[in-house]
């Protein structure tokens, strides 16, 4: 007798979808206001016709399925995201906010997969850009955050030293875009 949840690790993962959207967050019903700028994206998206499957990334989470406003979710760590890559079933990556085990999950796939990163700022600026945020907080946080900022200009040092040419960038402004160009990353 087992009692509670029980879920096993799928063996395959089917797409609905040719194009898969990545992202760290997403809404759920109990919680609006995780990246609810992509959600409106992709509502965007199926009003004109063009459906994506959403993968929340999550390395506390192995696998689940939800959805949220009749789009599918699935929620899983990076082996699960390797897995449903793997089908061959999607043409597209739509990454949002792209991170370190993000990349190292994608950059595998780039030789057949289209893959297109949303730039939207914070996942980009050096933490000096962001000294904003820094007002009011205790000296241990503002360390925390000043080497997050430095593994992020890394990670992106190398996403842009040698992009792949099914890489894509689409930057939400041209600051950001000029920031990246600069090549301090930010």
């Amino acid at each position: 007798l087992v009692m509670g949840d029980v879920r096993e690790r799928p063996t395959a993962l089917l797409p609905g979808a040719k194009h898969l959207l990545l992202a760290k967050q997403y809404p759920a019903y109990d919680d609006l206001y995780r990246y609810g700028f992509v959600h409106s994206r992709l509502r965007g998206y199926r009003q004109r016709g063009v459906d994506v499957d959403v993968f929340r990334i999550n390395a506390d989470e192995p696998c689940r399925f939800r959805e949220f406003e009749n789009i599918d979710v699935t929620q899983g760590d990076r082996d699960l995201l390797d897995l449903a890559l793997r089908t061959g079933g999607y043409q597209t990556l739509l990454v949002h906010l792209l991170d370190t085990p993000m990349w190292e999950a994608i950059r595998g796939h780039l030789d057949r997969l289209k893959v297109i990163l949303w730039v939207h700022g914070a996942e980009i600026q050096k933490w000096s850009r962001r000294g904003f945020d820094e007002e009011n907080l205790e000296p241990a946080e503002i360390e925390r955050r000043i080497k997050l900022g430095e593994q992020r200009v890394l990670l992106w040092r190398e996403v842009l030293s040698d992009p792949h040419p099914n890489l894509h960038f689409v930057f939400v402004s041209d600051y950001l875009a000029q920031q990246a160009v600069v090549f301090g990353v930010g």
